[in-house]
């Protein structure tokens, strides 16, 4: 999660990904816990908790898809912005 907010705050990255094992309860416990929190604060913050399986795989796929569009979004935005202020 400090990962995350480093991210956003210092406008980083456009994506946060987090890939843990399946199954480990501290860290679900803390970074999807506290995730609703961050972007709440962050509502730019792109935020992708992953939690690696033997199954699945294509469902993993899909979802990282899914946030890599938002992202080149966010980035596509970011550089349009940064157009406008040189301009």
């Amino acid at each position: 999660m400090g990962k995350l907010i480093l991210n956003v705050a210092k406008r980083k990255v456009n994506m946060t990904i987090s890939v843990k094992p399946f199954g480990c309860m501290p860290s679900s416990g803390v970074s999807d816990g506290m995730q609703s929190l961050i972007t709440e604060k962050y509502p730019d913050a792109i935020f992708l908790p992953i939690e690696t399986t033997g199954d699945g795989a294509i469902n993993v796929y899909s979802r990282v898809q899914m946030m890599l569009f938002k992202a080149k979004q966010a980035a596509h935005k970011e550089f349009d912005e940064a157009l406008l202020k040189k301009a």
